[in-house]
């Protein structure tokens, strides 16, 4: 009897657990961060020429520059001129580094000018990219990237069918900037970005740049 008492207590308890069923994990995002027409993962040299301009305020400077964008290495030579072909300066930019080639009397008359020129071509082509390691989901069309970096935080929007970043924000306490890339040019199976919007929210200055010529080293 006490046997029976006790295989009817235990049918009962097992009766009234809860089930624990395993959560699956939300699928990952496709491999879009390695893609072959992915121009920061191509890992190679290019030669841009760009027209662009800068804004601090409500001035308005034209811009050209000359950039050879080495992809492997994260690291660009770059000649900025003004929109006379008057040169201003010219620079070696790295993840971390700079190294400045020439730096002319008009440069120097222009408030902060190395810095932003600094900051915004290490943004734009260098650094702050999606990786594998980062928070993806989906939004319509896109993959949105999120992760950390440099003590702050990094967004990342990819088009899923071109496989074409098209925009990045950066917010920190030090940093707070946004990139959008747009257009499309093709060149031996990279897509390019025609156009490239740099907005310092800090610095309250933006950077825009018109590709006008590219190939290959």
């Amino acid at each position: 009897m006490t046997r029976y008492l006790l295989t009817v207590l235990l049918l009962l308890s097992c009766a009234c657990s809860p089930v624990t069923r395993p959560t699956a994990s939300p699928p990952p995002c496709p491999d879009v961060l390695h893609g072959q027409n992915l121009w920061y993962v191509a890992e190679t040299t290019l030669k841009l020429r760009h027209d662009g301009i800068l804004r601090i305020g409500d001035t308005t400077i034209p811009l050209s520059g000359f950039m050879v964008l080495d992809t492997d290495k994260r690291k660009a030579k770059v000649v900025i001129l003004t929109g006379l072909g008057i040169k201003l300066t010219a620079l070696e930019v790295g993840e971390t580094t700079k190294t400045l080639l020439e730096n002319s009397p008009a440069a120097r008359n222009i408030p902060h000018f190395q810095r932003m020129a600094t900051l915004s071509i290490r943004r734009m082509f260098l650094t702050d990219f999606p990786l594998a390691t980062d928070y993806c989901t989906r939004d319509g069309d896109s993959f949105l990237f999120s992760g950390a970096r440099r003590r702050g935080t990094l967004n990342c929007r990819v088009d899923r069918e071109r496989d074409f970043m098209t925009h990045k924000t950066f917010v920190s306490g030090e940093e707070n900037w946004t990139v959008e890339y747009a257009g499309a040019v093709s060149l031996e199976g990279m897509t390019l970005p025609e156009r490239i919007l740099f907005t310092d929210g800090k610095g309250k200055y933006s950077v825009i740049l018109q590709l006008k010529e590219a190939r290959r080293q």
